[in-house]
């Protein structure tokens, strides 16, 4: 068996688990790893995980599950807040109040 080095087919691709889906604060994470059954040595020093980007939720923000009320006027879609049109009120504008340039990520 220490003699016989890794075939591709001898790997398998396994994803960050996640709670809703394999997306996280806008990447999903994926890494090659031996299957069990495989006897062969996997000869690898580094292994790298793979990273594509994808949508980010309010699900990926920590302070999202400590809140007891959503944010009014919107439904949550595939783990996503829409802007609820039937809700009478006009969709609020999207500019900041100083006339700044709007945070597109958060620190922490």
């Amino acid at each position: 068996m220490k003699d016989v080095k890794c075939q591709s087919d001898d790997f398998y691709i396994w994803l960050v688990p996640r709670t809703y889906g394999d997306c996280y604060q806008g990447e999903e994470i994926y890494y090659t790893r031996k299957k069990s059954s495989a006897m062969c040595f996997d000869d690898r020093e580094h292994i790298m995980p793979t990273i594509k980007t994808c949508p980010c939720c309010l699900e990926d923000f920590h302070w999202y599950h400590y809140i007891n009320s959503s944010k009014q006027n919107y439904y949550s879609k595939d783990n996503v807040c829409i802007w609820d049109p039937l809700s009478g009120m006009s969709e609020p504008n999207k500019t900041c109040r100083d006339g700044g340039r709007a945070v597109k990520y958060l620190n922490g």
